[in-house]
């Protein structure tokens, strides 16, 4: 299945812990599970720099639901990128998603 995350451009997928807003660290990423989840973004700071959409390839046993507004959990060393859309700043990410979801 295709998830989708969002870091700084040329990020490693596998070399990051999450922590989610309750603080609990977690051994993964979070990502989302469609484009339209990802536009939730817009509410992140729009400013930030050298930001890329990544299209990740995983099983969906590979996910875990974590009830956190970022996205769902991809486990650690699971799934691979397939591709990666940069940006200049999250603003232009987040108008490019909007655009690709009719938003």
């Amino acid at each position: 299945m295709k998830v989708y995350r969002i870091h700084p451009q040329g990020a490693p997928l596998h070399a990051v812990k999450s922590i989610t807003s309750n603080d609990e660290v977690l051994n993964g990423v979070f990502v989302f599970e469609s484009l339209p989840e990802a536009w939730g973004c817009r509410e992140w700071d729009q400013r930030t720099r050298k930001v890329e959409l990544a299209e990740i390839i995983c099983k969906p046993s590979d996910l875990r639901q974590v009830g956190d507004y970022e996205g769902v959990l991809l486990l650690a060393r699971r799934g691979r990128i397939v591709k990666r859309w940069p940006f200049a700043t999250q603003r232009r990410c987040t108008e490019w998603i909007a655009a690709q979801v009719g938003a």
